[in-house]
């Protein structure tokens, strides 16, 4: 029994010792789970620190690796005894690695460097890559020409640091270290549109650092264009960001207005149709309603607010709508006085100094001086001259009359400034036609302001017209020596020894204009305007012009010539006949039928068009067309005072296969010209109308009106080819004495020969090949026999070739340009004769360059550059007879 309880104590100790071992064992696992969530977060945290790294790191565009990576080894994962451990919480910082941008660099290639390394050292800032490294990763942004010079200088080691790297970059792909950009952006001027502008304006000023806001929103607006630069001036933006937005504002507005001014109200698919004319007649129109208001509408209709001529509500600023038009009818009777407008080919006048002077008069010793009719009734001639001044503040109108003895103001002009006035009962003024008009007194010492002179005169109060003070003799006397120039309107002399020079007021003249231009003007926010029809009647001579200079023998002989050869200025009555010249139209391959459709026509012109339409129908020209072609049809109004049927065949010809047929230049045909002094101009009687179109091509001309569809078969104008076969069939015709003695311009036949019996001779055989070959001539507008003759917008004599005058005078009246297409037809005026002018090309320069997109910006220089064409055109035409005399 003892033995088992030893055994037993023995055993129960063992299990004790066992406990205890267990205990321990427990003790030493509860510290190893105690710090279990600690080392998880030291994990945690070391990751996380990589993970930023990782992120900071800058890495090349993925590309395919060299050698193939080894596959990632697994980490072991952690067994943990008891899971259900609580581990503390963490922040997950995938998340942020998630949410950082995804920047690189662009490409380099070689151009903008300065671009490329602001956005390289950006990238490299912000990911805080060392500067040793910046070198290497910079490389894989390299293509092209950059890459090749990259290349070259890492072999020969001249690239050590990032700074060292940069500088040659700039050295080598930058611009020109010799560039200020400084004095570029000062210059720099808008030329196009606002976004152009601001482009190259933020290109400029990032080269140059260290301007302050004040200088780059000045440099900014002293750029602009006028018309926006005056809208942001008085905008008055405060910096230059506010200066960029309104002046795309200012430009979208003025965009706007162009385009409204441009279009009207009629869209541009369409000419504006002409109002209804009726029928004219010979009775008096019935008068025009007129809207006349009672008192008590007219108190009515103050209480409401409304106008008193349409029914709309009247505000500041109300117009209209629509707007009234006022037609004022005046009949002038024959004995009825006319202000007469200043000649348009007036030239220079300057006195000659061996006239014998006219003494000025005095008004108590000459008891009866005189003033010109044209000065007391405001008519305009080439010896006045018109100036502005100032009477006692006041700004007048001035006439320089040198036909007059004395100096006058119109009566109610003096006594409404209160000048004082002495009566003077026995005075009489003689008038220029030989009447006299008694005066109303005179005014003596009246200070009189010209430009910057000062001058005492003598007035004699007279009703006249046209200006308000008349200086005649009595003044310019007391001027000595006077240059007056009556072309360009100005007059010069020396007052207490100072040179006055001054410039007369330009002559209001009358000007045509079209309809669609009157209709623009009439919707432009004026308050009143005014306006003068004309109706000018055709100056054009009804029979053929002979030479004064002709002998009479030629003349007789020219007469019999003329009435044998009768039949080929007669009107034709058949068709032409077919020739190898027929007017053919070739297309492009797979083109369809060319179908437009017909324009809108004014009822006026509805009659017009049915009367050439009947009548080219009754001449043979045309005939009823099925074809699948169809062009619209208008009128053009000739010089003549006729119409001429044109069909606009735009788009057919868009689709011809042009013809290269050389055409004449003016310069070669007037080389042929040598030692010839008697000529004779011929003009074809509707030229194109003497050629038939090519038989399978007669329906390509095709054309619509508004009660039915032909086609040509002759040749019309406003084809792409037409004047190439015309030329071609004049050449063919006159091959054998064409540059002996005929030049061929299209429809204008010139013969010259060296005396009147060649000349004869001459015409007969140009009358021959006419008759042979059935052409036609129109007699009105031909010249025979002439020692000289305009041709082709040229005046042509013995002594050579001049400017035509009336193109000359053309040119000197010419207002400044207000549009470019105005602009454009200036210089096509002058360009035509441009041979004749010295430089042509550099004194139109200022101008053609307003000729590009977005560039017509009318400026001083501009101003001055027109003028000094205008110049150099008006005065070397009259020596252009000796500079191109023909020679042999």
């Amino acid at each position: 029994m003892d033995e088992q309880l030893t055994s037993l104590s023995d055993l129960i100790a063992q299990q004790d010792a066992k406990i205890d071992l267990m205990n321990a064992s427990v003790q030493q696992h509860s510290v190893a789970f105690d710090m279990i969530p600690q080392s998880l977060a030291s994990q945690q945290s070391v990751m996380a620190d990589m993970m930023l790294k990782l992120a900071k790191l800058e890495r090349p565009p993925p590309q395919p690796p060299l050698l193939p990576l080894p596959p990632p080894t697994p980490s072991p994962p952690i067994s943990v005894a008891t899971p259900t451990t609580p581990s503390p919480p963490t922040v997950s910082q995938s998340s942020t690695f998630n949410r950082l941008p995804k920047l690189e660099i662009p490409f380099f290639s070689g151009k903008d460097v300065l671009g490329w390394l602001f956005q390289a050292n950006q990238f490299f800032t912000f990911h805080q890559v060392p500067t040793d490294q910046r070198i290497t990763m910079a490389a894989f942004y390299m293509t092209g020409t950059a890459l090749h010079w990259f290349q070259w200088m890492s072999m020969t080691n001249q690239l050590s640091t990032w700074e060292l790297f940069t500088r040659r970059m700039e050295l080598r792909f930058g611009p020109s270290a010799f560039v200020n950009h400084e004095a570029q952006l000062y210059k720099l001027r808008q030329q196009s549109s606002i976004v152009k502008y601001l482009a190259d304006f933020e290109c400029l000023s990032s080269r140059v650092p260290g301007l302050s806001q004040a200088n780059l929103l000045n440099c900014f607006l002293s750029g602009l264009r006028p018309d926006i630069q005056r809208e942001l001036y008085m905008l008055r933006p405060t910096d230059l960001h506010d200066a960029i937005g309104l002046a795309k504002l200012v430009e979208d507005k003025c965009n706007d207005a162009r385009l409204a001014a441009s279009q009207g109200r009629f869209p541009l698919s369409r000419p504006p149709p002409a109002p209804h004319l009726p029928p004219p007649n010979n009775t008096r129109p019935a008068s025009l309603p007129i809207k006349r208001l009672t008192p008590s509408e007219m108190a009515t209709r103050r209480e409401k607010g409304l106008c008193f001529n349409c029914d709309a509500k009247f505000v500041p600023g109300h117009k209209c709508n629509p707007p009234q038009f006022l037609c004022l009818m005046v009949d002038l009777s024959e004995d009825s006085p006319v202000l007469l407008s200043p000649p348009t080919h007036t030239e220079a006048y300057i006195p000659p100094l061996n006239d014998p002077p006219i003494l000025p008069t005095d008004l108590e010793t000459d008891p009866s001086p005189s003033i010109s009719l044209h000065a007391l009734t405001g008519q305009l001639v080439p010896s006045t001259l018109k100036l502005s001044g100032f009477l006692n503040g006041q700004k007048i109108v001035i006439l320089i009359d040198g036909g007059s003895t004395n100096n006058f103001i119109q009566s109610q002009l003096a006594r409404h400034l209160g000048l004082p006035i002495q009566p003077s009962p026995q005075l009489r003024v003689t008038v220029g036609n030989g009447d006299s008009v008694d005066c109303a007194g005179t005014c003596h010492q009246v200070s009189l302001q010209l430009g910057e002179a000062s001058f005492s005169v003598d007035l004699i109060l007279l009703p006249i017209y046209g200006a308000d003070i008349v200086l005649g003799v009595q003044w310019l006397s007391d001027l000595g020596p006077v240059l007056f120039d009556y072309r360009h309107l100005w007059m010069e002399f020396i007052h207490h020894g100072t040179t006055i020079r001054l410039n007369g007021l330009t002559p209001l003249q009358l000007s045509y204009i079209s309809p669609s231009a009157l209709t623009k003007h009439s919707l432009t926010s004026s308050a009143a305007q005014f306006w003068s029809l004309a109706v000018e009647k055709p100056d054009l001579p009804l029979h053929p012009t002979f030479g004064v200079s002709a002998p009479a023998s030629f003349l007789s002989s020219l007469q019999h010539l003329l009435t044998s050869y009768a039949d080929i200025f007669a009107s034709p009555t058949t068709l032409p006949p077919p020739r190898s010249f027929d007017h053919r139209i070739p297309l492009l391959p797979h083109t369809p039928p060319i179908n437009v459709k017909p324009y809108r026509y004014p009822h006026s012109q509805k009659g017009e068009l049915e009367r050439l339409v009947a009548d080219m129908i009754a001449d043979g020209l045309i005939q009823p067309s099925t074809s699948p072609y169809s062009a619209p049809v208008l009128l053009v109004k000739k010089r003549d005072g006729t119409w001429r049927f044109c069909v606009d065949y735009r788009a057919l010809n868009a689709v011809t296969i042009k013809d290269r047929f050389p055409i004449p230049t003016v310069d070669e045909l007037f080389d042929e010209l040598s030692g010839a002094c008697v000529f004779s101009k011929l003009d074809l009687r509707a030229g194109y109308h003497q050629i038939r179109i090519y038989p399978p091509d007669i329906q390509k001309t095709a054309f619509r009106t508004h009660e039915g569809h032909y086609e040509f078969r002759v040749m019309p104008f406003g084809l792409s080819n037409a004047p190439s076969t015309f030329q071609a069939l004049m050449n063919s015709v006159f091959k054998t004495v064409l540059r002996r003695f005929v030049l061929v311009f299209f429809d204008d036949i010139l013969i010259y020969s060296h005396d009147w019996t060649a000349h004869l001779a001459h015409l007969r055989q140009v009358f021959s090949l006419l008759r042979l070959h059935h052409l036609f001539v129109k007699k009105e507008k031909c010249d025979f026999g002439r020692l000289e003759l305009d041709y082709l917008g040229h005046h042509i004599s013995g002594h050579g070739v001049a400017v035509d005058q009336s193109k000359i005078s053309i040119i000197r009246d010419w207002p400044i340009p207000k549009s470019l297409r105005n602009l454009r037809s200036f210089l096509g005026l002058t360009g035509y004769y441009r041979r004749f002018v010295h430089k042509y090309a550099t004194l139109a320069n200022p101008l053609t360059i307003l000729l590009r997109k977005d560039a017509f910006h009318w400026t001083e220089a501009a101003t001055s550059a027109f003028t000094k064409l205008k110049h150099a055109m008006t005065t070397t035409s009259q020596s252009i007879r000796i500079i191109k005399a023909f020679a042999l």
